[in-house]
């Protein structure tokens, strides 16, 4: 269901879920505003909220009554589902690398502004889904050990002697991984990994905590709002 608020438009009962017109350096009845896209095609967030930001009072308070979820390239009818197909656009769209948590009141105001992005190549989206996914695949990898190490209810030296053990099993695989992961192309890298070592089991554990806070749970949805009011 969709979520609805009044209250911040008194003059546009219409409209309470954008700026009010008094704080507007722009119309957006007029042409909209090109969406800026960085050097492979995909939407530079950066420079959007510094062009979205620019068309209306800089004192203006983006506060909104709750964040929500942007989809940085848009709009989904351009992204259809197609699971045969190589890339899937939709899959593309909705990877969590893709998307950004932001007040709604800018949300909103970003969609009447500014254009729908023009859609990157079919190489760059599958290089993005194939980042994300091998990104996951490490993170994965090392918290299914820790869970089932965990599930055991063991003393805490007993832990440390299972989980070091598990991390030895699964780490023939994790290393090849993480190979994959090195050989994809620097630019679609989510995390750099030609600064990161994986020597022994140990450095797993290390290159998936890297990975959760750069690549997993940064980038899902990621809370850049301070960007936004700032």
């Amino acid at each position: 269901m969709e979520r609805r608020f009044v209250g911040f438009n008194a003059k546009n009962p219409q409209r309470t879920d954008i700026p009010p017109p008094e704080v507007w350096l722009r119309n957006p009845g007029l042409q909209q505003l090109e969406t800026p896209l960085d050097d492979r095609g995909l939407v530079d967030f950066e420079a959007l909220v510094k062009l979205v930001r620019g068309t209306v009072d800089p004192a203006y308070d983006w506060s909104s009554p709750f964040n929500d979820r942007h989809h940085l390239q848009w709009p989904r009818r351009f992204y259809v589902d197609a699971p045969d197909d190589k890339p899937n656009p939709a899959e593309f769209r909705h990877l969590g690398i893709g998307m950004v948590r932001v007040p709604r009141l800018f949300h909103n105001w970003t969609h009447l502004i500014t254009e729908p992005p023009a859609m990157p190549s079919f190489e760059v989206m599958q290089y993005r889904i194939d980042a994300q996914r091998v990104a996951v695949s490490l993170f994965e990898k090392v918290r299914e050990i820790k869970r089932s190490s965990r599930a055991r209810d063991l003393g805490q030296e007993a832990y440390r002697a299972f989980l070091t053990e598990q991390l030895y099993r699964g780490f023939d695989d994790f290393s090849h991984q993480f190979e994959i992961a090195r050989h994809q192309p620097v630019e679609f890298q989510p995390v750099d990994y030609g600064d990161l070592e994986l020597n022994d089991p140990a450095d797993m554990v290390n290159i998936a905590d890297i990975v959760a806070k750069k690549a997993i749970y940064r980038c899902a949805v990621r809370d850049i709002c301070e960007l936004v009011a700032a």
